[in-house]
């Protein structure tokens, strides 16, 4: 398996069919393959093809999800692309970084691109579940990229990124914890925090427990280390339990 097939573009609500032809190609042009579609707001049609020029295999072959967390769950790494300033936002790279990062990530498992709404981009909620944040430069007077354009231009890098790197094999040293075992983890700290009375009230305060969730995205775990966390987790459940 080669480093691009463990490189995922992740298209989340999408609402412009012809953005997601214009992503195809995109792909298509950088030799990569792998197109992602959470819960679409439009089904590729006609002015898909037409914008994806003949990248039909590529759109032919996204695989639609009906949840990011569907999308992520084997991903080791999972990078936003965002330029709207957050409150609590995640550590930023540039676009460069970002594509050395990913290469070397992808030597070991898949690794995930996410790219928003078209007018909203990407959620609060859907930053939750990424490590990393990244923005494409532009001029300040007009900093709005076309959501095709972006992926065009995340697609170039890494191009640039994985030339005379195809000789890389897949590594297994310290490979991160895929986000399926991050969102079992997260579940159980949040019954565990719960139980013990961390929160005031039985609904966790947003901008709290999001702080909890950065600090945990930034350690960049392994899976043996997540569920180290997680055991330590049923220790205080199985001791609350017992007192």
């Amino acid at each position: 398996m080669s480093i691009r097939h463990n490189i995922r573009f992740i298209l989340v609500r999408t609402s412009h069919s012809g953005n997601i032809g214009g992503a195809a190609r995109a792909l298509k042009t950088m030799g990569m393959s792998q197109l992602y579609l959470v819960t679409p707001n439009v089904q590729p049609d006609g002015h898909s093809r037409a914008m994806s020029a003949n990248a039909d295999d590529i759109l032919d072959g996204a695989i639609f999800c009906s949840s990011l967390a569907e999308a992520l769950e084997d991903c080791c790494l999972v990078i936003a692309t965002t330029a709207r300033a957050r409150r609590l936002p995640l550590p930023q790279i540039t676009i460069r970084q970002m594509a050395k990062k990913v290469v070397q990530q992808a030597t070991s498992a898949p690794v995930a691109i996410l790219f928003g709404n078209e007018k909203n981009g990407l959620s609060n909620a859907e930053l939750d579940a990424c490590q990393l944040q990244m923005a494409i430069p532009a001029h300040d007077v007009y900093p709005v990229l076309n959501l095709a354009a972006a992926v065009q231009i995340v697609c170039y890098e890494l191009y640039m990124a994985l030339q005379n790197t195809e000789h890389l094999h897949f590594v297994k040293e310290h490979v991160l914890a895929p986000q399926q075992v991050y969102f079992a983890f997260f579940d159980h700290l949040k019954r565990t925090l719960q139980q013990i009375e961390f929160f005031n009230d039985k609904t966790p305060n947003v901008q709290r427990w999001r702080r909890l969730l950065r600090i945990f995205n930034r350690a960049e775990l392994n899976e043996s280390e997540v569920h180290l966390l997680q055991g330590i987790l049923t220790r205080i459940d199985q001791y609350t339990d017992h007192h």
